[in-house]
């Protein structure tokens, strides 16, 4: 594969390192160096899998973010507003 062929496969590439939870900056990163390896998309795909780990995602942020669902923030006022 060449750097044009991730190019070319740009939604497919965000799609699966989406799918599986990966940093996107440093998967694509890792896709850029290893794409002259892989032949077509799958070995991308299984190499990208040796390489990342998926994120943990953090107790507290997902706290926060369940607190204020039904709720906009008014940058007048500064407080959350229910919808």
């Amino acid at each position: 594969m060449t750097i044009q062929d991730l190019k070319n496969n740009r939604e497919a590439i965000i799609n699966f390192i989406n799918s599986n939870n990966y940093d996107l900056k440093f998967a694509m990163g890792i896709a850029a160096e290893i794409c002259v390896n892989c032949d077509d998309l799958q070995e991308l795909y299984i190499e990208l899998e040796n390489h990342c780990k998926p994120v943990k995602s953090s107790k507290l942020a997902e706290l926060h973010s369940n607190a204020h669902i039904d709720e906009k923030y008014n940058v007048i006022t500064k407080e959350f507003q229910k919808i």
